[in-house]
């Protein structure tokens, strides 16, 4: 169960704080279909130790909206993302945490407007990366075993994500 749930984006990544959305009722991995235009509006619930600064709706790589976290708490809700061609969009929060970089971002969830469906593009990609290499940089762990697994990890993910990027840009 969990291995399909993986496999079908249904999930989040996280090194704090715990985050579960849902999206017109959807689960992130979920791949929304419409004729023309599509408006998606997002329910939280979010848990963390460390200090939550910000939340942020990514769409096609780009912080389309920002809220900070308490006004979140307070009530503010997420606004819709709108779609009028194929893209995707997920959701990311961040903490202010001094001894380490902690975050949590769910996996994408996907939009194909018409006849176009959705595809990798070159962008996209450079925007997983780009964050993976942040987050590789952010490794403040005193012990050296910990240090070595989440140096291992990073690594295994940037070369995943150059190898996608090559793919892409074959295409």
């Amino acid at each position: 169960m969990c291995a399909s749930r993986l496999r079908e984006g249904k999930c989040f990544i996280t090194n704090g704080p715990l985050l579960r959305t849902k999206a017109n009722g959807q689960l992130p991995g979920h791949v929304f279909k419409a004729a023309d235009k599509l408006s998606i509006a997002i329910g939280m619930e979010l848990v963390a130790r460390e200090n939550m600064t910000e939340i942020q709706i990514i769409k096609n790589g780009d912080v389309i909206s920002s809220i900070a976290a308490i006004d979140w708490k307070n009530g503010k809700q997420l606004p819709s993302v709108e779609f009028d061609q194929s893209g995707w969009f997920l959701v990311r929060v961040l903490t202010d945490n001094a001894m380490s970089y902690r975050t949590a971002l769910t996996g994408p969830y996907y939009v194909e407007i018409g006849e176009d469906p959705s595809f990798v593009k070159k962008e996209d990609v450079r925007f997983f990366l780009d964050w993976a290499r942040e987050a590789a940089e952010q490794n403040i762990a005193a012990d050296p075993d910990e240090r070595a697994l989440f140096d291992k990890y990073s690594a295994e993910t940037i070369v995943f994500w150059e190898g996608l990027l090559r793919q892409a840009e074959e295409n």
